[in-house]
């Protein structure tokens, strides 16, 4: 997993090889199923799905409140079910690496210390995380330890635009201006797929409806850049699911996302 650890982002190294579509062709399946994205996603690589699950990661804050607690959101979750974090931890030090930088337009336009935002996902890509090991049950179950372990073949963590300002550890770093936020978000949901499709064999792809909680993003934009993105690799996956952990916020966040994704894709 921490060999194979990358950033994608336009320009990164291996960007421009990545195809869209891919040598396999499958009548795309799109499908909605109740459970965390981990949930789905080791249910998909127990039946023998080569499964990419999609991260809705902090772009500012990696594993979220994963080294300080907390245990609930989706990140800091799969962070404690999982080998994610080393590999998390990974990326923040290829980011520095990168010089991967906050949006320009963020605000505030400095953290409450006075320091500046320092992002460990570019906006315009994604953290590439091969080989991640499954050994808990979720957080209903108390986390405790699964019977086996399950390997997926990769996580893609992807950061989306924060649009609430009562966030701590995040700035708000959606594009001001509407087309500008939708040309963000079909980067990411771009950056996220060519992710997913570098592994040949990979065949499921498990998203959530991503930046749709706290960060305040209308899940009926989010679904129709990620249906607009998954036209370009129609046939590249046998089965997209759209993962979500039940209750009616979650119901109608999902039934909206599943909805544009469908009328776009």
């Amino acid at each position: 997993m921490l060999q194979g650890t990358c950033l994608l982002f336009p320009g990164s190294p291996g960007w421009s090889e990545i195809p869209f579509g891919g040598t396999q062709i499958f009548s795309t399946e799109l499908l909605v199923e109740e459970g965390t994205v981990l949930e789905v996603a080791v249910q998909e690589a127990q039946r023998g799905a080569h499964t990419v699950a999609v991260n809705a990661a902090s772009a500012y804050h990696a594993g979220g409140g994963f080294l300080t607690g907390g245990r609930h959101a989706l990140e800091e979750a799969m962070c404690v079910q999982s080998s994610l974090y080393e590999s998390l931890e990974k990326g923040i030090a290829l980011a520095e690496a990168a010089q991967v930088k906050a949006p320009s337009w963020v605000r505030p336009a400095k953290r409450r210390d006075g320091q500046e935002w320092v992002a460990h996902l570019p906006d315009d890509g994604v953290l590439l995380s091969p080989k991640v090991e499954v050994f808990r049950q979720g957080t209903n179950e108390g986390y405790t330890f699964r019977d086996q372990v399950t390997l997926l073949s990769a996580v893609v963590s992807v950061a989306m635009p924060n649009r609430n300002e009562k966030m701590n550890d995040s700035p708000v770093d959606a594009h001001p201006e509407p087309e500008g936020y939708r040309q963000q978000l079909d980067r990411k949901w771009l950056a996220v797929l060519k992710a997913a499709a570098c592994n040949p064999e990979v065949t499921s792809l498990v998203v959530p409806d991503a930046g749709c909680g706290v960060f305040y993003n209308s899940p009926d934009e989010v679904g129709a850049s990620f249906g607009r993105a998954l036209r370009d690799f129609r046939g590249r996956f046998r089965r997209v699911i759209i993962a979500f952990p039940g209750g009616k916020a979650g119901s109608r966040s999902v039934e909206g996302c599943e909805e544009r994704v469908s009328v776009f894709f």
